[in-house]
């Protein structure tokens, strides 16, 4: 398949794409789409603005913030829909950006000032759902100059997820990239008959 076939074939992950960049390009020349959209859990939580644990997935920050979540959401979404179908693949990708997002509302729903925005929870989501289709499959990083086995980088970016959420001492939402992955693992083999067969495949191949 063409680099243009693949938009055609994964109808889905085209529209998140785009609507994701739009939105994002949008919302740096328009503030109140930022006010709007951004996860606030004070006002998810007070106010019952439920649509910000959806529409914080589809802003970013800066370009670079943009540029790292969609290149890793177009690595992976791609070949999630093929594996998972169209339909399945989408509630997935929702599914996973309301779980990573959990966490995070339980955590400061009494802080006005706390905010988030972002689709790393999710793309956290799709990475550890395409691992559990074979844990056994080699990733290759950016930065990273050798192949990491898929079931080796799971359990180490939760570890670390895990680790930089309780030490709390930087602007990043780990917590939601934990959650994320988390969905990866829990829902992905529950929603998705392929990649239940394919971890289960590799469980057997280890015993």
């Amino acid at each position: 398949m063409n680099d243009f076939g693949q938009f055609i074939e994964n109808p889905v992950a085209t529209v998140i794409l785009l609507a994701t960049v739009a939105t994002s390009l949008m919302a740096w020349n328009d503030p109140s789409i930022i006010a709007r959209f951004i996860l606030n859990p004070f006002r998810v939580v007070k106010y019952k603005e439920y649509h910000r644990t959806l529409s914080s997935g589809f802003i970013h920050s800066d370009g670079m913030h943009l540029f790292f979540n969609m290149y890793s959401f177009y690595i992976f979404a791609f070949i999630l829909e093929q594996i998972m179908g169209h339909v399945t693949f989408a509630l997935f990708y929702v599914m996973s950006l309301i779980m990573s997002h959990v966490s995070v509302i339980a955590k400061h729903q009494d802080n006005p000032a706390y905010n988030a925005l972002g689709a790393s929870g999710a793309v956290s989501g799709l990475v550890l759902a395409f691992i559990m289709c074979n844990p056994s499959w080699n990733l290759y990083l950016m930065f990273i100059p050798v192949p990491i086995p898929g079931w080796l980088f799971g359990i180490l970016y939760m570890a670390y997820s895990q680790y930089a959420a309780k030490k709390g001492n930087d602007n990043i939402g780990h917590e939601a990239h934990l959650w994320g992955a988390l969905s990866g693992v829990i829902l992905a083999p529950i929603m998705s008959e392929p990649i239940r067969e394919g971890f289960f495949k590799w469980i057997g191949n280890l015993m």
